[in-house]
């Protein structure tokens, strides 16, 4: 029996001895290395500076301030994606930002924007023609299938009648498909028609210059010369006869 005790207290103390090896034991923060307790000391003040700071989303406290998670930037008081727009300047020239994504600024004739693909489709008047690349109203032929026997297609398009001023006016109608050129005191200026715009603008090029204006704006192009669209026809859009 003394046998069998003696047997358990030696059992106890090897159990004992062992547990001992794994116990940790905390050092004061007075005796760790500089460089750790810097460390240690930056993450307490930080955490108490945070203590009463709520931050929005993807976003977190660091020393009493707001900063965006990784992946992520400022924009206005939030965070934000790094690839999403925050302002114009993060798209291209010919889109605006909203909600984040930049959308086009101004569709095509016959299109508007669509919010949820943030993209030009065609309106609710219209139809998108494969045939010509482009949303035509819906009672106008797409393609010489659209009509009867021995007539085709004429397909949509639109005229522009622009003026250029310098003292004296010139007027042209200019076909999308065919440029104009006036000449005033002796300059060159080649007018190409790029595209219509729903707002009832124009897209162009003067010279290779590209300008995109309203209808009642007068838009500069050289020194003391100036292009306004006076008015703009639709043409096309119905079949006529072969003969």
């Amino acid at each position: 029996m003394k046998f069998k005790i003696m047997f358990g207290f030696f059992i106890m103390l090897i159990l004992i001895s062992g547990c001992a090896k794994d116990t940790i034991t905390a050092k004061a923060i007075g005796d760790l290395p500089v460089e750790k307790k810097l460390e240690v000391e930056a993450n307490i003040n930080s955490a108490e500076a945070c203590a009463d700071v709520v931050c929005g989303s993807n976003s977190r406290c660091g020393n009493g301030k707001c900063i965006c998670n990784q992946g992520y930037r400022k924009c206005n008081g939030e965070c934000i994606l790094n690839q999403d727009c925050c302002t114009e300047d993060d798209c291209e020239s010919s889109e605006r930002c909203r909600n984040h994504t930049c959308i086009p600024d101004n569709c095509k004739l016959n299109e508007v924007v669509d919010p949820a693909k943030n993209e030009c489709v065609c309106d609710d008047d219209s139809k998108y023609c494969a045939m010509q690349k482009k949303c035509i109203p819906k009672d106008n032929c797409c393609m010489h299938g659209d009509c009867e026997s021995d007539y085709r297609c004429v397909p949509t398009s639109r005229l522009a009648v622009l003026c250029i001023t310098s003292g004296k006016k010139q007027c042209k109608s200019v076909h999308p498909d065919r440029p104009e050129s006036f000449f005033v005191d002796g300059v060159r200026y080649d007018v190409e028609i790029n595209e219509f715009l729903q707002d009832s603008g124009i897209n162009l090029d003067v010279n290779d210059i590209n300008h995109v204006f309203a209808p009642d704006t007068v838009e500069k192009i050289g020194d003391n010369v100036n292009i306004y669209l006076d008015e703009s026809q639709d043409v096309g859009g119905s079949c006529k006869d072969t003969d």
